[in-house]
């Protein structure tokens, strides 16, 4: 016989037990994809990021706050109101001092060094710390942290494009502030440990 099956698959047998099985498979994924349905309504996308922002939208007023230094460097000596006029290496005081002008009173507690490990393990502390693989989490206002294959460099995020593409402004890229892209797969991208989420 032919048995139009609920999904309307035409399916030729004259096994009864073979239909009911059929039946039974049926109504268990129907069952699954409503549980998924029910849990995406509830909590969103399983990809969705749930570290709760310091401010909300502060991850625009971030970038628009680092935008505003973009060629401050080395040689006028522009780059030592980042850094209290210590002559160090200052990509991490960089983007301490974003922040923490952005935020105000608002910066969370303990934030802000000028060691890049520092950034790194304020953010594992905190619960807002992701690795590389987690990208498609981070928004414009996070920060980079590069600790692989030798690195130690950080910067703000400005955009991340659908193909994992990282967008950012840094202090202390060619002795200035200035915008880099990191393309998956490249040298720069291979040197990103992960991301702190703010």
């Amino acid at each position: 016989m032919t048995y139009v099956s609920p999904v309307g698959a035409y399916i030729n047998t004259s096994n009864e037990s073979v239909l009911s099985g059929i039946d039974s498979l049926i109504s268990m994924l129907r069952d699954s994809i409503s549980s998924m349905q029910e849990y995406t309504s509830e909590n969103g996308t399983f990809e969705e990021d749930n570290i709760s922002r310091v401010v909300s939208n502060s991850g625009s007023a971030i970038v628009d706050t680092a935008m505003k230094y973009l060629g401050y460097n080395e040689s006028n000596g522009s780059y030592l109101k980042f850094t209290n006029d210590e002559e160090i290496a200052w990509c991490a005081a960089f983007v301490t001092y974003v922040v923490k002008e952005t935020l105000g009173s608002d910066t969370p507690a303990g934030f802000g060094s000028n060691a890049v490990s520092d950034l790194r393990d304020w953010g594992n502390a905190n619960g807002r710390y992701i690795s590389r693989s987690q990208w498609s989490q981070v928004k414009p206002g996070d920060i980079m942290i590069q600790k692989e294959n030798g690195a130690s460099h950080t910067g703000i995020v400005t955009k991340v494009d659908p193909d994992g593409t990282i967008h950012t402004i840094e202090g202390n890229t060619s002795n200035m502030v200035a915008e880099r892209t990191y393309k998956p797969g490249s040298s720069g991208y291979n040197k990103i440990s992960g991301f702190v989420i703010m």
